[in-house]
């Protein structure tokens, strides 16, 4: 992880980072997860964002995502 938003690795400095996780469920020690959030936003210079209980969303999602490719790959 600690390599992943290095110029080494193809990280620009004009882009923000973005770091997605994805986990199976909610966690269920808030603190620890606050920590370690807290501790990649600090050390990745990266946002970093938690959504919950999206798996009932992945279709929006999925639709939005090829509504967009389609769209800006048809010009």
């Amino acid at each position: 992880m600690n390599k992943s938003f290095t110029n080494e690795e193809g990280d620009r400095d004009n882009v923000p980072n973005i770091l997605i996780v994805m986990t199976d469920g909610k966690s269920y020690n808030n603190k620890a997860t606050e920590v370690v959030a807290a501790d990649l936003h600090k050390s990745l210079k990266a946002e970093v964002r938690c959504f919950v209980e999206m798996h009932d969303k992945l279709d929006l999602i999925w639709n939005l995502y090829h509504t967009y490719v389609k769209t800006t790959t048809s010009r």
